[in-house]
């Protein structure tokens, strides 16, 4: 799974009042996920030690790809459970502010839904995946 990282030119788009809460977001995501990598180190070193005591065959993961795909095969979680369901990182917000792009599929086209305040839900052309958004304040799924 690739780092997520809040990339330059979101940092300059959101810098100023709202640049903490940005930062935030995409340090929390990165923190994250060095958490889980370091679990997942765990998770292995500990299943060697098992395998070793009882000939058991545990499965080991080195990346968070590999365990997401596991899970996947033992029908745990699916892709599009991950994909609707994870708070959008830095890159993702970038791709809907800046680009105009869906995050999910790369699409260029958005279908306007309600709005309210400062916000307004939308509905990407192709996918089909829906965001409430507010830039340059926050944006999520719905």
């Amino acid at each position: 799974m690739a780092e997520i990282k809040m990339t330059d030119r979101l940092k300059s788009y959101h810098n100023g009042v709202h640049g903490d809460f940005f930062m935030s977001v995409a340090q929390r995501i990165e923190t994250l996920e060095i958490a889980l990598s370091e679990s997942l180190k765990l998770q292995s070193h500990y299943a060697e030690l098992l395998n070793m005591h009882d000939g058991g065959k545990r499965i080991g993961f080195k990346t968070i790809e590999e365990w997401i795909n596991r899970l996947e095969k033992v029908r745990e979680i699916t892709r599009e459970h991950i994909k609707r369901n994870y708070e959008l990182n830095g890159y993702q917000m970038e791709m809907l502010f800046i680009e105009r792009l869906c995050p999910d599929c790369g699409f260029s086209g958005f279908l306007g839904g309600p709005e309210g305040g400062c916000s307004q839900n939308i509905k990407c052309g192709n996918c089909g995946n829906k965001f409430n958004i507010c830039p340059p304040f926050f944006a999520e799924r719905i």
